[in-house]
């Protein structure tokens, strides 16, 4: 049967269905337009049907549910007459997700066979331990030997239909997805309107049955209808229609190549240039501490795609009463998936999932069931065809080694808080196009230092809200006011010290070409230097020293010019200058096989205070930095003009660009002991 014949035989099917749902139900529908050809009618009785008055109304998931079972019926041409005369006939019906089990059911009862005729109907989703091929099988016997339809409803046949219906099937057919075909007969069901403009797919793909339910009314126009669904879909988390693209985002590194790697693979995929299989990603694990958009990137990657956007978790799945109804999610997850595909998945709260060979006590059993489930549904590559897996933890080493192999989650990303440059984009963003749209926005990175994507959100949208109330344009005060929130200002003295000591870590970078300075900047919490070091430096015990030198040279810079350190060098944030330096110099005597003392050896020390236990290695890495603090002093003391030039301007400035640093340069001397 062509297409075009085969579309205009199911709707004259779904009419009729429709039609016989409301009489049976005594429903009010405004009577579907079947045409002069009266054949259908006659063969199931409604030839002499009438509308009952406005009494009730016939639902909109019974309307649909009979207009897609006549769609899937009239797919077999002799097959709607043979169940509406009651023949032997064994059909197997597979819906894509659980709510529509018990409708199709319904369909079947009430239009699709005689009424009070011999037939057998099973419904089973899985949501109850009796759903299981093992069970039901003298049913199924009973009902072959007394005749008439056998009809089996599930959203997963061979696993939840008893085993000697599904050896016994003759017609198996699935119930198809809803498409504008459907909505336009819905429309036209419920509001007694044709409609012939145009249907968003997108739209329809993202609508679940009570979306539909909630916009098509009767009383409304099927325009009307449409746009209210709209509205309920847009508003929707995994509508992918509006909030940013992948390409838009700034902060997620090599995800953010992944992802748009697959963003192009898909384009070739939907042109029919690039098979399924020759998509190489197709699953992800991203894995980070709370707050660094892991969601976020899914539904930016879903807008990328122009995909659909299926967004659950492992605590989604748990929600449910009983282990039935647990599995029964995770399948209709994956189901949603593949009925709108090209799609996303993601699954948040991953590390749900326990590792089984951690598992005791009662529940072993239950999370078994759950991990096995999981693994059969990530396995199942014909299901999975246009389908994007991204998985979200913050504890990755909680999750079942076999959920993290080749095959299923085969890539993990582990998102790192945004480094300066990626904050300065991210803020950009937040402003837009025209909001301080020539202004350098990297001391607002720097001053954000360690913030999230998240954060940069919320102090953008505080500042514009005081700017407005004040009747002022925004201003990078305004920024740097919500940046340093509650935190105290800086007395001038503390200034001073501040730019003094991230002049002295500039010098060092330049004269020792170790990387090159992007900016510096004094911050609420103190100083920053942004420096882009140089990855093709030979990592030997010369420039070990000189990058040991560059972390010491602040304290060197604060003693030189004036006069005392202070203790900002060792800092308390865990990434400190000193204990950059200290660290290095671990690693040369332990690590790199520097050491003055072990020789060529390397030791694992998982804390510097290990080395109390070791005094001739901590007097060597004492030694190490004395020596890399001395070489600090040398190049500073030549270059003191250089050192107060950087200084004084970054202390009245409050921020150096990597270009005006550039322009603060003084003639390089002669320095043969420093270098």
């Amino acid at each position: 049967m062509k297409e075009n014949e085969a579309l205009t035989a199911a709707e004259a099917l779904a009419r009729v269905y429709v039609d016989a749902l409301a009489l049976a139900n005594g429903a009010s529908l405004h009577p579907m337009n079947r045409s002069t050809d009266t054949t259908l009618d006659t063969l199931l009785g409604l030839q002499d049907v009438v509308p009952t008055a406005d009494t009730d109304r016939l639902r909109v998931d019974q309307t649909l549910a009979a207009i897609l079972t006549a769609r899937c019926i009239a797919t077999e041409p002799l097959l709607p007459g043979r169940l509406h005369r009651g023949e032997d006939v064994i059909l197997v019906i597979e819906t894509i997700h659980a709510e529509w089990v018990d409708l199709v059911d319904d369909v079947i009862t009430t239009c699709a066979t005689p009424k009070g005729s011999k037939k057998t109907i099973l419904s089973q989703d899985g949501s109850e331990k009796s759903h299981t091929p093992d069970r039901g099988n003298t049913l199924i016997h009973k009902a072959l030997g007394r005749g008439g339809p056998v009809v089996g409803i599930s959203t997963a046949p061979s696993r939840h239909l008893p085993s000697a219906l599904m050896r016994t099937v003759e017609v198996r057919i699935t119930l198809p997805s809803i498409d504008a075909w459907a909505i336009r007969l819905l429309l036209e069901a419920m509001t007694g309107q044709k409609y012939a403009g145009t249907i968003d797919e997108m739209v329809i793909r993202a609508a679940e049955i009570g979306d539909l339910s909630l916009a098509i009314r009767p009383g409304k126009t099927p325009a009307e209808c449409l746009r209210r669904l709209a509205d309920l879909v847009s508003g929707k988390a995994q509508f992918a229609g509006g909030g940013p693209r992948l390409e838009q985002l700034h902060g997620y590194g090599e995800a953010a190549t992944w992802g748009l790697e697959l963003v192009d693979d898909i384009k070739e995929f939907k042109a029919g240039r690039l098979k399924w299989a020759d998509v190489s990603n197709r699953s992800i694990l991203l894995s980070s501490e709370p707050g660094l958009g892991k969601t976020s990137f899914a539904r930016a990657l879903a807008r990328s795609m122009g995909a659909h956007l299926v967004a659950t978790s492992v605590a989604d799945w748990n929600a449910g009463p009983h282990l039935g109804a647990t599995l029964q999610a995770m399948r209709g997850a994956f189901a949603e998936a593949r009925r709108n595909r090209p799609s996303v998945l993601l699954i948040d709260e991953f590390e749900g999932i326990g590792a089984r060979n951690r598992l005791s006590g009662d529940y072993i059993e239950y999370w078994t069931q759950i991990v096995n489930q999981l693994l059969e549904l990530l396995s199942n590559e014909s299901d999975l065809e246009g389908t994007v897996i991204v998985t979200t933890t913050n504890h990755p080493e909680k999750i079942d080694s076999a959920l993290l192999r080749s095959g299923r989650i085969d890539k993990i990303i582990t998102l790192q808080r945004p480094d300066h440059p990626d904050l300065a984009n991210i803020f950009r963003y937040c402003l837009g196009a025209d909001c301080l749209p020539q202004m350098d926005l990297m001391p607002l990175a720097l001053a954000a230092t360690g913030a999230t994507g998240a954060d940069v959100t919320k102090w953008v949208m505080r500042a514009k809200a005081i700017a407005r109330r004040q009747d002022v344009e925004l201003s990078m005060d305004h920024l740097l006011s919500e940046i340093r929130g509650d935190a105290p200002s800086m007395s001038p003295e503390v200034r001073t010290r501040v730019a003094v000591h991230e002049a002295g870590h500039a010098v060092l970078a330049r004269f020792f070409k170790i990387g090159t300075v992007r900016a510096m900047a004094i911050v609420p919490s103190g100083g920053r230097t942004e420096v882009d070091f140089d990855q093709s430096l030979d990592l030997n015990e010369v420039e070990l020293t000189r990058t040991i030198a560059f972390f010491l040279a602040g304290r060197a810079a604060e003693e030189l010019a004036i006069g005392t350190a202070g203790g900002g060098s060792g800092g308390t944030d865990g990434n400190s200058d000193l204990e950059r330096a200290t660290d290095l110099a671990i690693k040369a005597e332990s690590t790199f096989g520097f050491g003055k003392t072990l020789g060529l050896v390397h030791m694992r020390i998982e804390h510097p205070s290990t080395l109390v236990m070791m005094p001739q290695v901590l007097a060597a890495v004492k030694e190490r930095l004395d020596n890399a603090m001395d070489l600090a002093r040398q190049v500073l003391e030549v270059r003191k003009l250089e050192l107060n030039t950087i200084a004084q301007h970054l202390d009245r400035m409050g921020y150096v660009s990597g270009s005006e640093l550039q322009a603060l340069s003084v003639p390089p001397s002669d320095v043969a002991a420093a270098a």
